[in-house]
Formats: C-alpha cells, structure tokens, sequence
C-alpha cells in the first residue's frame, strides 16, 4: 500500500485532492537553489557578487547570506519533498523562501549606490530578477493551493497568542527600528550613519518594512483574532444543536463511545459558515453536499440498563 493510499484512508479526502503539486515543488526546489547560490557567489563566500554597499550593509548581507543558506535553503528543500509527496504542509512551507526572496531581491537590485561606490552587483541583474520572478510565482501558486479545510482548526486561544505575536512583531519594527528616523528625516535632519552613506537602500527597506510588514502583520493579526471568534460561535452553534454530541446527557455520552453504528442526520447552519474540516471521530460535524449544513451524527438507542444492551455478551 502506497503512502498516498493510507493518507487517503486516513484522512478521508478524495484521491483528487491528494495529487502531488509537483510542479510547484520543482519550483519550490529551484527557487531554495537559486538562493542558495546567491548566498553562496556573496561576500559571505565566494565574494563574486561584489554589491556596491557600504561596509556596514556589506556585514548585514553577509548575515542574510547565512540566514539564507543555513536556514531558507533547507526549509525550500523540505518543502518541496512534501508537495512531491502529497502532504499538504509544504503548501505552506514553500511560503518562507518564497516571501524571503519577494523581500531581499529588491534590496539586492535597487538598494546599492551605482553611482558612488564601486562593485559588480549589476551583472547579476538578470539571475536576481529570475529568482523574484520564480518567488512570485511560488508565492502565488501555494496561496492559491492552500485549503482551508485541510488546515488545523481554529482555536481562540491560539488565534489570540498568534495575533499578539504579531501586533508586538509590527509594533517593535514600527517604533523601536524606524520611529526615530521618520522623525528625523520629517525634521529634515537625518544623522543616521546609514542613511548618510546608502540613502537608497536605507529608504527602500524602510519602505518594505512599512509599506508591507507592518501591515501585513496588522491585517493577519486582525484576521487571525476574527476567525477564532467565528470559529468560536460556529463551535457554540454546532455543541447547542439537537444531534450534537455535547447536548446528549452525561451517560449517553459516555455510552455513545462504545457504539458501532451512527445514524446520520441533517441540522442546518447559519450561512456563511466556513467548511468544516474531516471529522477525527463519529460525533464531529461532517461536510455535506450544501455548502450550510453540517451533517451530525447520533448514536442508537441505548437500554436503561448501560451493561444489558448486547455490547457484553450478555
């Protein structure tokens, strides 16, 4: 038996939704390779690529090459095996050197100072601007790949801790990294060392971070604190049901885990529900044909007597 095979069994989704993304995946692999290489003809190897920064950027690229190689290279090549091979999490790996390479690329290309310092960044534009390119599209591809049924559910504790993380991320890059330099540069006085000798890339980071992090950072964690409030009334709605698990009495509840046979009902739901993920047990909602309803299951009837309905032998 395949391993495609027993996680379709396992999870219950149909064969169609289990094809490797192979493609993406080869993408994927290419895209870690390319960046790969680029750290490694950097100044933190090879030095071939020899970018017209100052001496300050030059030691900060030297840490991205790093990052790059040690950390980027091998997450795009794990997520690469598990798109080959079917698994739905490297849809969401391949984000991380997608996003990392749509981010550094620009800086690569627009940042140096062409015209005061010397260097031979320039001769690599084309490789640079493949790999964005390539970045884009794998960025694009997995976004449109991901399903949000085959994702965890939400949960609202978690939903919060992640939103608070995520606040406290843009916060920290808003006021501690660039706060004082608005100012400065609103007063018409910047005494920043590095603005004074590489003016293009310190504003063209400064644009991404505030232009694209923080915000993106704000709307995620916004977006992560009203689906686990939704979720939350979903789960309020399905546990307040007729047929759902939680409404039964303790003891039927407690007998239902010994029962064998489930009779499937309909209970409708709000619309505008989100779709419900595979169920891990009988008693959880399963998807149905109408994209608001939950089918529900309940359990047989049980004597009065727990230990005489024929479960025992008796």
């Amino acid at each position: 038996m395949t391993d495609i095979t027993k996680q379709r069994q396992r999870r219950h989704v149909p064969h169609a939704e289990l094809i490797p993304h192979r493609g993406l995946a080869a993408a994927t692999m290419l895209l870690g390779l390319g960046v790969a290489a680029n750290a490694v003809l950097g100044p933190f190897i090879l030095e071939v690529i020899d970018y017209r920064f100052s001496t300050s950027l030059v030691n900060q690229g030297i840490g991205l090459d790093a990052v790059a190689l040690c950390a980027v290279f091998p997450v795009a090549v794990v997520a690469s095996i598990l798109m080959w091979r079917a698994r739905h999490v490297g849809l969401v790996l391949a984000f991380i050197p997608s996003t990392f390479a749509i981010y550094m690329l620009p800086q690569y290309v627009i940042g140096p100072e062409y015209l005061r310092l010397s260097g031979n960044n320039e001769q690599f534009f084309p490789f640079h601007l493949a790999l964005f390119v390539l970045a884009m599209g794998v960025f694009l591809f997995a976004w449109n790949a991901v399903e949000d049924e085959r994702l965890r559910p939400h949960s609202r504790p978690s939903d919060r801790m992640r939103a608070m993380v995520l606040v406290a991320l843009a916060g920290f890059i808003f006021a501690g990294r660039w706060l004082p330099a608005l100012v400065e540069l609103v007063e018409g006085t910047p005494s920043l060392a590095d603005f004074r000798v590489n003016p293009t890339s310190f504003l063209l980071i400064g644009w991404l971070d505030l232009g694209i992090v923080v915000p993106a950072a704000i709307a995620a964690a916004i977006g992560s604190d009203s689906c686990g409030a939704l979720a939350g009334r979903e789960r309020l709605h399905t546990q307040s049901s007729p047929g759902s698990r939680s409404s039964q009495p303790p003891s039927l509840r407690w007998r239902s885990r010994w029962s064998s046979t489930v009779t499937p009902t309909q209970t409708a739901a709000p619309c505008g529900c989100s779709p419900w993920r595979e169920p891990c047990s009988p008693w959880e909602p399963r998807r149905s044909s109408h994209p608001c309803s939950i089918t529900t299951t309940e359990p047989p009837p049980v004597s009065p007597v727990g230990w005489l309905d024929g479960r025992w032998g008796v």
